[in-house]
C-alpha cells in the first residue's frame, strides 16, 4: 500500500475573519490569478492594500512533522516565514494519541500582507518546509497591466 502523502493547501484572498464557533470566513478568494491595472503613464508601484494567505499542512498520523515552517515567496524572494514551535508539534503528538479515530495531523497558518508594492507581474507561492524537504502549493499569478492593455 502506498503511504498517504503530506499535503499543503493554500487559499489566497483579500481578507480572513474569525467567526463565531471558531470558523474562518474568506472574502475575495483568488482562484488562479489577479490582474492589477496601473494608471496610464504611471511608473509608480501599485500598492495592494491587503492580501491574506491561508495555509494548511497535513501529514498522516504515522508520519508526524519534526520540523514545520510555513513560507511565502514572491518569485524567489522570501516574504515571510512562520516556524511552528517544537512544543506545538509535541503537543499535537500527545493529543492525537488520545484520539483513536484521528488519521492526520493538520496545522495551519495565516499570513497577512499589508501595503504590498507591485512593480511588475509576479507570482506568490506558499510552501511548507519540513525535515524531508519543501512542499509547494500552486502559485497566485499577479499580472500588472498598463491601462492601455485593458
Amino acid at each position: 500500500m502506498t503511504p498517504t502523502p503530506r499535503l499543503i493547501n493554500t487559499i489566497y484572498c483579500d481578507d480572513v475573519r474569525m467567526e463565531v464557533g471558531n470558523k474562518l470566513s474568506y472574502a475575495g478568494v483568488y482562484v488562479s490569478g489577479m490582474e492589477i491595472q496601473r494608471l496610464a503613464g504611471s511608473t509608480a508601484p501599485v500598492i495592494l492594500p491587503k492580501l491574506c494567505v491561508v495555509m494548511t499542512a497535513q501529514t498522516p498520523k504515522e508520519d508526524p512533522f519534526d520540523i514545520l515552517k510555513f513560507r511565502l515567496l514572491r518569485d524567489s524572494e522570501l516574504l515571510q516565514e512562520i516556524e511552528t514551535p517544537q512544543a506545538n508539534l509535541a503537543e499535537a503528538r500527545k493529543k492525537i494519541d488520545h484520539e483513536p479515530d484521528a488519521m492526520f495531523y493538520i496545522f495551519g497558518a495565516v499570513i497577512t500582507l499589508q501595503a504590498l508594492p507591485i512593480t511588475k507581474s509576479q507570482q506568490l507561492r506558499a510552501t511548507i518546509l519540513t525535515e524531508r524537504g519543501e512542499l509547494m502549493s500552486p502559485a497566485l499569478q499577479i499580472k500588472l497591466l498598463d491601462s492601455e492593455s485593458m
